[in-house]
């Protein structure tokens, strides 16, 4: 019996003894995990503890950047502004401020453009920016608003120029140059200009009289000269004159006599008047649009508008090809011409010059390529015989478009020059209103 005592005893201490031992292993297993685990742990905190000072790093050297942009733009020659989808103000600089007159401005509470500037061109041309998604560029005239309504500001008008770039969230960034130096220059250039043309016209004109009658008096070898004497006389005749005419319509274009004016009969009468060079070259009219419509315009001056553009498009176009006009009239009363050829077109740098005064583009459209003879030229002696040839004729003045844009606006219309996508072609758009205000 002490035996079986001692046995059951011993087998219960034993089995005591290896459930502690067992319980101790694991609490050493789990220790020893732990222990295994913890440097990796160390480790990662390490690892975000430097990217977290890396990134703090970053952050100061972007902050510094911004600061160092911010200040540039600050002190840029160019007026920087940046709106927002609801066209409120964001940001802008120093020179725009000052560009646009605005005496205020906090960052921190943003405020609608408009009520900032009283500019319906600058708006415009943030919404076709974002309407587009395209770069935009637009000129106007920007006219100081005074505060107090009874106060007349005293500064002139603005001239400005934007350029508008579109963003990531329907925002719009805006560039403005002042073009007030540029218009004085141009001012300055047009009364220089038209001066030298009122001293050029008189001897110009006794020059082509002079030539006129020695055309019929001098003998043959020598009547290539005196031909080329008048052409050239001819030639800088009219440039003068066109000269004289654009000054004049700057002058006095606000005292535009308006009138009925049949528009589809006065482009079938600029084109007679080309037939005789358009049947040389066997050019045809291809026009498309309504056979009458009346609108109120100045006829003579619409007449030298299409006469321009129809000469320009025969000019230019190659024999046997047609040109192209249509008119078409949208139920607003505004009329919309388009005027293309089948010829070399525009280079594309320089559209944005077309109208421009003196603006001569690519020679392949500024010349006609052709030789002018001028005859024989035999020595005193009778011994020595020499053909002489010319150099090509000039084909315009450069002052055309000019003229046309010049009318075009004091019909209260728009012209646009492109290239046809169909005939590779000069492409002239004029869209004018039915009854201008």
């Amino acid at each position: 019996m002490d035996g079986l005592s001692f046995l059951l005893g011993l087998g219960i201490g034993g089995g005591a003894l290896l459930l502690y031992r067992s319980r101790l292993a694991r609490a050493l297993n789990v220790l020893l995990e732990e222990t295994d685990q913890s440097p990796p742990n160390i480790a990662s905190s390490s690892q975000v503890f430097q990217n977290l000072i890396a990134l703090r790093r970053e952050n100061q050297r972007l902050s510094r950047q911004i600061e160092a942009w911010e200040a540039m733009l600050d002190r840029a020659p160019l007026g920087f502004l940046i709106v927002d989808e609801d066209s409120q103000l964001l940001n802008c600089n120093a020179k725009a401020m000052r560009l646009l007159g605005i005496q205020s401005y906090n960052p921190t509470e943003p405020k609608l453009l408009l009520e900032l500037v009283r500019s319906s061109d600058l708006d415009r041309l943030i919404r076709k920016t974002r309407k587009t998604q395209k770069p935009q560029r637009a000129d106007w005239l920007l006219y100081p608003v005074s505060v107090n309504m009874n106060q007349t500001p005293q500064n002139q008008p603005r001239p400005l120029r934007g350029y508008a770039f579109p963003l990531d969230d329907n925002q719009v960034n805006v560039l403005l140059e002042s073009r007030q130096e540029a218009t004085v220059l141009a001012k300055a250039r047009d009364r220089w200009t038209s001066d030298v043309a009122h001293e050029l016209k008189t001897p110009l004109t006794s020059i082509r009289l002079v030539a006129e009658t020695l055309q019929s008096r001098i003998d043959e070898p020598m009547r290539g000269w005196v031909d080329r004497l008048l052409q050239e006389a001819i030639r800088l005749s009219n440039l003068v004159q066109e000269i004289l005419d654009l000054s004049q319509i700057e002058q006095t274009g606000r005292r535009i006599k308006f009138a009925p004016v049949d528009l589809p009969q006065l482009i079938q009468r600029a084109w007679q008047s080309l037939e005789p060079v358009a049947l040389s070259k066997r050019v045809e009219l291809d026009y498309v649009g309504p056979s009458y419509w009346i609108m109120q315009a100045e006829e003579a001056r619409l007449y030298r508008v299409l006469l321009n553009l129809l000469d320009n498009a025969l000019k230019y176009s190659p024999p046997e090809r047609p040109i192209y006009l249509r008119l078409a009239v949208d139920g607003l009363g505004l009329a919309t011409i388009d005027c293309y050829d089948c010829g070399c077109g525009f280079a594309e740098e320089d559209l944005p010059f077309v109208f421009e005064r003196f603006y001569r583009g690519d020679p392949a459209r500024a010349r006609s390529g052709e030789t002018v003879s001028l005859g024989v030229v035999t020595a005193s002696d009778g011994a020595v015989k020499t053909e002489v040839e010319a150099p090509p004729l000039s084909s315009g003045s450069g002052l055309g478009l000019a003229i046309v844009q010049q009318i075009v606006e004091l019909h209260q219309g728009t012209i646009v020059a492109r290239n046809h996508p169909d005939t590779g072609g000069a492409w002239m758009q004029i869209q004018l209103p039915q009854k201008p205000n």
